[in-house]
């Protein structure tokens, strides 16, 4: 009996770690698609600046080509970020509905820089801020992508805890009778 007893107190112990770890990985999860989206803010902010700093004829296209490629760079890292975002996502026991939206964006959004970059540094400064144009409003695509993904995630979120809540008093009022 007390044997029987311990064995159960093993499994539910057992069953609370693991829970315990996938709300752990949940959480790790949404930090990182929480930072995600401010990368991504930074990166069109940054990009804005740029943006107005070649329509000022002072600065040289050349530099303007150099920073161009520095924000790509950034912008390359924030992709290796989402596929490690996707991956920790896939990893869940039940993943989140991530689609793949936001990391075409940043595709796009990267060969668009390297155009902007290239123009710049050929001396085509109106080409090249009509091509910085173009990746700042595939960043803002990418932004409002992972912006959207996190709401939805936030309402299942709160609809699971209603659903929770619910599950609880019926058992209480059971309880009661």
């Amino acid at each position: 009996k007390a044997l029987e007893q311990m064995e159960m107190d093993h499994e539910k112990l057992e069953k609370e770690l693991d829970r315990t770890l996938e709300l752990f990985k949940q959480l790790e999860f949404e930090k990182k698609l929480d930072e995600s989206i401010q990368k991504t803010e930074e990166l069109i902010k940054d990009q804005e600046e740029l943006i107005e700093e070649s329509g000022d004829k002072k600065n040289a296209e050349e530099e303007l080509g150099e920073k161009q490629e520095e924000l790509n760079e950034e912008l390359e890292s924030l992709q290796d970020e989402l596929k490690e975002l996707s991956q920790m996502n896939e990893e869940l026991e039940e993943p989140n509905d991530l689609s793949d939206e936001a990391g075409e964006k940043a595709e796009e959004a990267s060969e668009k820089m390297e155009e902007a970059s290239d123009e710049l540094s050929d001396g085509n400064r109106k080409k090249g801020k009509d091509k910085q144009e173009g990746a700042k409003e595939k960043l803002e695509e990418m932004q409002e992508s992972l912006s959207q993904f996190q709401e939805q995630m936030a309402q299942d979120q709160q609809a699971e805890n209603l659903e929770d809540m619910r599950q609880l008093l019926e058992n209480i009022v059971d309880l009661s009778h």
